[in-house]
């Protein structure tokens, strides 16, 4: 269902992440709010871009945090995983090249998030305000532009020889 419904998918990403944006734009004008340096030029699209508040919260939920590392890399490797298994209906196996995308991909984002604690330390985190470039790039680029690879080998099987695998 997944990647027969991937434009789709993407779509609502698209559609939700702008409306994110939208609302914590929204919200960053009340009393109180803490704003960050760089979206806080007065220049409302450049403001909208880049997030006027700091860490919006959403029913006491730092959005930003939340935004930056779980539906993004979670989608993008249940993408992976999506596409692996398409391919595995397709040719009743799943080639190497798929596997080594998978589990190298796979590896990245179960380091991102077991040491998830280090991403209070990036620029996004304590810098960058939470606004459309943050709200997109979370949301839909991340999972719907990583999983390239592996949407590629799904419709493009690629079984890699053994000088390959070993390089």
């Amino acid at each position: 269902w997944i990647t027969t419904n991937f434009i789709t998918l993407t779509t609502a990403a698209i559609i939700f992440s702008t409306l994110l944006a939208v609302v914590v734009y929204i919200m960053s004008f009340a009393q109180g709010a803490l704003l960050a340096h760089g979206g806080n030029s007065g220049v409302a699209v450049y403001d909208f871009w880049m997030g006027r508040e700091l860490n919006p919260r959403i029913a006491g939920m730092d959005v930003k945090e939340f935004c930056e590392l779980y539906p993004g890399m979670i989608g993008w490797g249940l993408l992976n995983l999506a596409f692996a298994y398409q391919q595995y209906k397709q040719l009743g196996y799943v080639t190497n090249a798929m596997l080594l995308v998978n589990v190298f991909q796979l590896w990245y984002i179960a380091d991102g998030l077991y040491n998830e604690k280090a991403i209070l330390t990036t620029m996004d985190i304590t810098t960058d305000g939470f606004g459309f470039m943050l709200s997109f790039g979370d949301l839909a680029w991340v999972p719907f532009t990583f999983c390239t690879q592996a949407r590629y080998l799904a419709d493009y099987p690629r079984q890699l020889s053994t000088a390959a695998l070993l390089a």
